[in-house]
């Protein structure tokens, strides 16, 4: 994903603060997904009940 993000950051960026911040987004919402993979990971794990809205 920062594959692609980086090059639109340096065409869209204007100067470097606004690159810097484009690519501090990106960085932002991959922590966050991964953060969010970790927690779904761990729900499957420990949750012992079958609910179908933990398993989306």
């Amino acid at each position: 994903m920062l594959a692609l993000i980086t090059p639109a950051a340096i065409w869209l960026g204007t100067n470097a603060s606004q690159y810097s911040m484009l690519i501090i987004t990106a960085v932002v919402v991959i922590i966050a997904e991964l953060i969010n993979s970790a927690i779904e990971a761990v729900v499957d794990r420990i949750g012992t009940s079958h609910f179908l809205i933990l398993r989306s």
